[in-house]
């Protein structure tokens, strides 16, 4: 288990970068205070990425599984999740 309050998330399939904030609706502003740490951080991976030079894109390859996709989103963990409760 980890506890964290900011995460990113990386989709290497899909080239995509999410950020993930954590916003307690018990306290006051906690919204507005996630969005601002989430464009806080947006912010500072860009200035990032803008110093560290030129990153060549990759070329576009196809997807390569070794197993069936409908086998991984059908199968007993994908189940398991859905049957799952959800946490307070």
């Amino acid at each position: 288990m980890l506890l964290t309050e900011e995460v990113a998330v990386i989709d290497n399939l899909a080239g995509k970068l999410y950020l993930v904030v954590y916003a307690d609706p018990t306290q006051p502003e906690a919204y507005t205070k996630a969005k601002t740490a989430s464009a806080r951080t947006a912010s500072a991976l860009a200035r990032d990425r803008a110093t560290a030079g030129h990153v060549s894109q990759r070329a576009h390859r196809e997807t390569y599984r070794e197993f069936a996709k409908r086998r991984l989103l059908g199968g007993p963990c994908a189940r398991r999740r859905n049957t799952l409760p959800l946490a307070n």
